[in-house]
């Protein structure tokens, strides 16, 4: 899946706006003609600094529009046999834009290269009609080919054909927006047979509130390299359920199921199903959205990123050329998402790919930072380039959003199992981890992806970022004992014979397998007229309930009770453990005081 190439120019059928000299093939004649009725049709160029030179197009059944340039249509084309773009090895490239009038024609090929691989091909609908017989999208042979609608109508009366291409070359059919007015296909769909080793696509953008659906009359055929795709970056909608598509049938080749990509549905969550013979997206509000830019890195181009990019940046670039130590990777099979991802692609420094988020640190709140990882290249220099090729998941903070932050927590030595095959790698943590770490409410945060080690084997490729709060994690008493390696008992037992059971050492933050170290013992002194006693509690576990007893006499009845003291306000740190200050009046002789936690 890649984004189609941007085409730096501006023709109206009003006029030309451009920034310089702006070249574009035209095509004008009435309608009803042939194209071999050279009266009728002639093919020129717009050039803004000279007139236009009309030639006579030729051919018996066929035009063959060539080079990388873009043909407008300015009136109704005449009904033609065959209409191709890019349909010899000599005859590279071709885009054609319909804005009005109609185009009829009872085969249109884009993208029929039969020699070596051409460029990208592109039919563009913004407008107008296109009444085709047979539409065909790609060749064995070729290279990319686009048939996007994003206004008008589009029948095309018999089917149309993914024909599977060169490896991890892309042919596709974009819908584009509500723009047109309809889309009906009478055949059939054959997205894919099976056998193909290029991607065939149908690429759904929606608008604000839906999309313009796909009406199949036939059935609709895929295989291994057939996808979905899905983009929700113009959509505003809210919760809706939206028809993309309908068609007799559905058929998928039986050991593989169509690839589903979802793009861009930050602030919502996206389904797939297919029911009634609808292929209908439900989407409802995502709780925890994306909170990184550009997570899948598509704004980046070039040798970004860099120390002065964003939203992304680097720090620690270096060597003979640093703009070139983290650069942009574009080779479809490194990339997971979209068209782009970032290489590491020295093999001897340590550098961090870098976002800062500014995000504030409040109590209470659980985090998932993430990142697609594959490596790819292994260096010839086997005796230098002997390190492991791992990368550091890490988080900083600041009490400044633009600079001087602090290393708090990370994950580290994130290795994959196989070359060039993407892994994800997972760091869950607390704002309470970050806060035990030094950090305190309201700082902000940072994120850093790192190359972990100078000379490694490998070169590295990371894609689709992530970094998202998740739902609030209470601890307990059971995982927290089956963290340590060893069967440490029951609650009420005492491991390291220290005095403590093992539930206290979980409700103060101590070690039960050792006895030096008991976590957060209470503290006891005089507060003014009062005794003041402070005891710490577990902020991640509300099954644990904390209280003093008191007793005047340990012989003599009732013994202890949850009474004779004052709780005099919790002190929320929004880490790991609170403080919880308590008051004990000095009138008695004596008195005994203890700490109870009970789950």
């Amino acid at each position: 899946m890649k984004k189609s190439a941007v085409i730096k120019s501006c023709i109206l059928l009003t006029g030309i706006c451009a920034i310089g000299p702006v070249y574009a093939d035209f095509v004008s004649g009435p309608g009803g003609g042939s194209v071999t009725e050279s009266n009728n049709w002639s093919k020129g160029v717009f050039d803004p600094t000279e007139n236009p030179v009309t030639v006579t197009s030729t051919g018996d059944n066929e035009d063959l529009i060539g080079g990388d340039r873009i043909m407008y249509l300015l009136s109704d084309f005449a009904t033609f046999n065959n209409f191709s773009l890019g349909a010899t090895s000599n005859t590279r490239g071709g885009h054609l834009v319909i804005s009005n009038g109609t185009f009829t024609a009872e085969n249109v090929r884009i993208n029929q290269n039969t020699g070596a691989i051409a460029d990208a091909c592109t039919l563009t609908q913004l407008g107008g009609t296109a009444n085709i017989g047979v539409l065909n999208i790609g060749l064995n042979t070729s290279g990319e080919a686009t048939y996007t609608v994003a206004g008008g109508i589009l029948n095309v009366t018999g089917s149309i054909n993914f024909t599977d291409g060169q490896e991890n070359q892309e042919h596709t059919l974009e819908i584009d927006g509500q723009g047109a007015s309809s889309i009906t296909v009478g055949g059939d769909v054959f997205l894919g047979a099976g056998t193909g080793i290029a991607y065939q696509n149908i690429r759904f953008n929606l608008g604000p509130t839906g999309i313009t659906p796909l009406q199949i009359t036939g059935s609709i055929f895929a295989d291994e390299q057939s996808e979905y795709i899905i983009d929700g970056a113009n959509y505003t909608g809210g919760e809706n359920s939206i028809t993309l598509l309908t068609a007799g049938n559905f058929f998928a080749s039986q050991s593989n199921s169509v690839t589903v990509t979802f793009l861009n549905f930050n602030d919502y969550i996206p389904s797939l199903s297919f029911v009634n013979k609808e292929l209908t997206l439900t989407i409802i509000d995502n709780p925890y959205p994306e909170l990184l830019e550009d997570p899948s890195f598509e704004s980046l181009v070039g040798s970004e990123p860099n120390s002065n990019s964003v939203p992304w940046f680097t720090i620690g670039e270096e060597g003979g050329n640093p703009n070139f130590s983290v650069i942009t990777e574009t080779v479809s099979s490194n990339v997971l998402t979209g068209s782009t991802a970032v290489k590491f692609n020295y093999y001897f420094d340590k550098v961090a790919v870098v976002q800062n988020t500014g995000l504030q640190i409040a109590p209470g709140e659980f985090f998932e930072l993430s990142v697609a990882k594959l490596i790819t290249e292994p260096s010839s220099n086997t005796g230098v380039h002997v390190n492991a090729s791992s990368v550091n998941l890490t988080v900083w903070t600041s009490d400044n959003a633009e600079s001087n932050y602090v290393y708090r927590i990370g994950s580290f030595g994130n290795l994959v199992t196989n070359e060039n095959e993407y892994q994800q790698f997972v760091f869950p943590f607390s704002t309470a981890d970050l806060i035990d770490n030094g950090a305190e409410v309201g700082d902000y945060m940072q994120i850093r992806i790192a190359k972990a080690n100078e000379n490694a084997t490998h070169r590295i490729v990371i894609d689709d970022a992530s970094f998202k709060q998740t739902p609030v994690v209470t601890n307990s008493y059971a995982s927290w004992a089956s963290d340590w390696g060893v069967d440490i008992g029951a609650e009420s037992e005492d491991y390291d014979h220290d005095g403590l059971i093992n539930l206290y050492e979980y409700g103060l933050g101590g070690n039960p397998t050792n006895g030096f170290v008991n976590g957060n013992l209470p503290t006891f002194g005089k507060d003014g007229a009062d005794f003041g006693y402070v005891y710490a509690q577990r902020s991640d576990d509300p099954t644990l309930t904390y209280y003093l007893g008191t007793d005047d006499d340990l012989v003599a009845e009732p013994g202890w009770t949850n009474s004779g003291y004052t709780v005099e306000g919790t002190n929320v740190t929004g880490g790991t453990f609170d403080e919880v200050t308590n008051s004990i009046p000095t009138a008695d002789p004596q008195k005994f005081i203890r700490l109870f936690i009970e789950n």
